[in-house]
């Protein structure tokens, strides 16, 4: 496999994972500024997880700047690595819901 098909599914697959973060975002249900405050708290978590998985993304970018060929391992390796992204968006979403639910009273 050539580095630059391995860099492409990758993007594809980090694409994917950061459409998914913008779909855990509830559209609020008339277009006040009340009902934007209700789901301040659901914003600022995909905010972080965006920022999250962009390093992530910026770092295997660079990472793979400095590579000259990819081999099976590293195949292997970039999916395992893509296995644990993927993750990303259920974990962040269950994990913040979860947080703001107990010290922020979210009533969302």
């Amino acid at each position: 496999m050539s580095k630059s098909r391995l860099e492409a599914f990758t993007d594809g697959v980090v694409s994917i994972v950061l459409t998914l973060l913008v779909l855990t975002i509830q559209i609020p249900d008339a277009p006040t500024w009340q009902s934007l405050w209700k789901v301040r708290l659901i914003f600022f978590a995909y905010v972080v997880s965006f920022g999250f998985v962009a390093v992530i993304w910026v770092a295997h970018h660079r990472l793979f700047q400095l590579t000259d060929y990819v081999n099976d391992k590293v195949v292997w390796a970039n999916i395992f690595w893509l296995f644990w992204l993927t993750l990303s968006p259920g974990s962040d979403n269950l994990g913040w819901t979860a947080s703001f639910r107990c010290w922020y009273k979210y009533d969302g």
